[in-house]
């Protein structure tokens, strides 16, 4: 009978040893004094003792020597109050090999009784690999971080630079229109008017959108006049729906408040983009802009607006991506209409600076309808 509990546990030896051998990290045990008792391959691979140099030896020896104090203390913490640690779990630690060299690693650390004494095991895991991914990854993510800083500065200044003398031809295009011209220079003018004016619009979204990507869209904050406002905004938009033979009506609650402390020229450019957007594409029928109070409070305000036309609409299936930077609902849009795709993606980033979301009305109706709500400070003073 005791021949076979010696065989048993002689085999069960044989099993513990084995399964430690060939696990793919590195397992020591040692008593409460911190003296090695066991010492697995991937140990000896780690540090460069062999089992025969570490055993007996005190734990002290792996560890690099800022660091054998406080793993000291950690070992008694967990004598103390009977804390566990298991693999995957821990803390980071520097090794030390035979050869003077450190390297990190992982370390997890269990108790456990034999023989009415304690055995600590550690689990130990090199994560030099770990670490060096880490640190290519965040040198990685600064370099396409300042390659994208630099191409959006770039951007930027270009836009910029372009927006200048763009300005002066439309002004100088303007006056020539009121000059003394025959009507088919006249209509030569026009057409250099419209394409210059198309394309201001395309280099300031260009502008707003690089902006952004560089994080400096903000918002000038200042105290206006809220009815005016709407006035200004809507009435060169009526000029270009009256071209196309387009009704275009817009309505404001008499609730109002008198005035509004925000951003006008930001809440215009959304607006517009909008608008802008809805007679392009509509060829017959009628736009309408809705003005509503969302919310009120004491001090502030939040306005809900809708921009729906009766235009060709926009398919379901092309909603989730509609306020992506360069979409449009087809290709064959962007031809026939132009644009870049920028104007719903820049309104969307200006809504959210101004604390409220945009989307579309999936309602089913002909045509499409936008919407917005954004926030503003409020004074009837």
């Amino acid at each position: 009978m005791n021949q076979k509990i010696e065989l048993a546990l002689s085999a069960n030896e044989d099993f513990t040893r084995s399964m430690m051998d060939t696990a793919a990290v590195g397992m020591i045990t040692a008593d409460e004094q911190g003296l090695i008792n066991s010492y697995n391959l991937m140990a000896e691979s780690m540090f460069g003792y062999s089992a025969a140099e570490a055993l007996g030896r005190n734990v002290s020896l792996l560890i690099s020597k800022p660091f054998v104090d406080e793993h000291q203390n950690y070992l008694e913490q967990i004598e103390q109050i009977g804390e566990k640690r298991i693999v995957g779990v821990g803390r980071e630690v520097t090794g030390l090999r035979k050869d003077g060299s450190t390297f990190p690693l992982r370390l997890g650390v269990s108790k456990f009784s034999l023989h009415e004494k304690n055995v600590f095991t550690g689990v130990l895991v090199d994560i030099t690999r770990n670490k060096w991914d880490a640190k290519q990854l965040i040198t990685a993510k600064g370099k396409a971080e300042e390659a994208m800083r630099i191409k959006a500065d770039f951007m930027a200044s270009m836009s910029h630079e372009l927006r200048t003398p763009l300005n002066g031809v439309l002004g100088m295009l303007e006056l020539l229109e009121h000059g003394s011209l025959e009507e088919k220079q006249r209509n030569f003018v026009k057409t250099a008017f419209v394409s210059a004016k198309s394309l201001l619009k395309i280099v300031t979204g260009i502008l707003d959108f690089s902006e952004s990507e560089a994080g400096q869209l903000e918002l000038d904050y200042r105290k206006f006049y809220a009815r005016q406002m709407f006035h200004n905004c809507f009435e060169p938009l009526l000029i270009e729906a009256n071209k196309k033979g387009l009704q275009l009506e817009y309505v404001l609650p008499d609730e109002l408040p008198k005035f509004l402390h925000g951003d006008p020229l930001r809440l215009t450019q959304i607006l517009s983009n909008l608008t802008d957007n809805a007679i392009k594409f509509t060829t017959q029928g009628e736009i309408n802009i809705f003005v509503s109070i969302a919310r009120e409070a004491e001090e502030h305000v939040s306005l809900r607006f809708q921009v729906r036309d009766t235009g060709i609409g926009i398919p379901k299936e092309k909603y989730e991506n509609l306020f992506d930077a360069f979409t449009q609902e087809d290709n064959s849009t962007t031809r026939k209409y132009g644009g870049t795709g920028l104007g719903l993606s820049i309104a969307k980033k200006l809504a959210q600076l101004m604390g409220g979301e945009i989307g579309i009305d999936n309602s089913g109706q002909k045509g499409a309808s936008f919407w917005f709500t954004a926030n503003f400070g409020k004074s009837n003073e």
